[in-house]
């Protein structure tokens, strides 16, 4: 159970300010997040012994995610239908090309996939099916297997938070955040008899200007052959841009056991690279499906 009722940045963006459910309030300054953060990068895995020097650490903001704690489902059961079972609590499980449930490590020919999730290599930060017209609002991921690592990175989980990284744009990229808006990008995914095209910009917007979707997996970008030279010139460097600030990432191994569940809409996930074999069995759900949970549960 979230402690957290409320979490924003003040108006000078040097502290965060967070109100507790108790109702009690703190105010965090940034430099201080940063030199506490345990993040891999800041924290050594092993020793726990900060890794960032002090006085290097930049007083504005940087897109870095720092990570002081994380929250996951432990001692899940490890079988597609169990799985199914907690995700039809949440709302209705979702069909797609890959079915109603999905294995990272399918077994038989028949149910593998043309996808690099199937692989044992690094993905970068990405969200998914971002070649659907309405991509799935929820992903549960349950880990079933983890690889026998030689050190401590090796197959575990990066998040990045979509809606941080292109308000960072808005803020200090605002021609970055603008192209990304207004221009219409193709995503597809192919394979036997599916063939899935759309052209959607990558940060779709309310009537009110808020962010409402992030759509950016680069695995799944077709050739830009509708932009004119100028746009595709600044398409490359706008990218450049936003993925300078996506590569601040949260890392998180899950254990065996270990269920998360990732807003799509908002939250990129990836991984780091394995040896070995690593398991994954997961869903999705519909955003109007948990947006109508949450309504019932008085949460929304």
């Amino acid at each position: 159970e979230t402690v957290l009722q409320a979490v924003k940045p003040t108006n000078d963006d040097a502290a965060i300010h967070v109100t507790w459910k108790d109702g009690v309030s703190s105010t965090f300054h940034r430099a201080w997040l940063r030199d506490n953060c345990t993040c891999p990068s800041c924290q050594h895995p092993t020793t726990l012994q900060r890794q960032i020097l002090t006085s290097a650490i930049p007083l504005h903001p940087t897109g870095h995610a720092s990570l002081h704690a994380n929250n996951s489902i432990k001692h899940t059961p490890s079988s597609m239908d169990a799985t199914e079972a907690f995700a039809r609590r949440i709302g209705f499980v979702l069909e797609t090309i890959y079915g109603r449930m999905w294995t990272t490590r399918p077994v038989n020919p028949e149910n593998a996939y043309k996808d690099t999730a199937s692989t044992n290599l690094a993905l970068g930060p990405h969200t998914d099916c971002t070649y659907l017209y309405e991509p799935p609002g929820l992903q549960i991921f349950n880990c079933v297997l983890q690889a026998a690592a030689a050190n401590a990175d090796e197959g575990a989980s990066r998040f990045v938070d979509g809606f941080h990284v292109v308000e960072w744009l808005r803020k200090y990229a605002p021609d970055a955040f603008q192209f990304f808006c207004d221009t219409a990008l193709p995503q597809y995914c192919v394979d036997d008899d599916v063939s899935l095209h759309v052209m959607r910009p990558l940060i779709q917007r309310d009537g009110a200007g808020n962010v409402e979707l992030v759509r950016f997996n680069d695995y799944d970008r077709a050739p830009l052959t509708h932009l004119s030279h100028d746009q595709v010139a600044a398409y490359y460097k706008h990218h450049k841009t936003l993925w300078d600030v996506i590569n601040a990432v949260m890392v998180y191994k899950m254990d065996e056991g270990d269920m998360i569940v990732v807003d799509n809409h908002r939250v990129m996930h990836g991984r780091h690279a394995f040896q070995g074999e690593r398991a994954l069995i997961g869903c999705y759900i519909g955003r109007s499906e948990y947006d109508s949970r949450l309504r019932t549960l008085g949460l929304l």
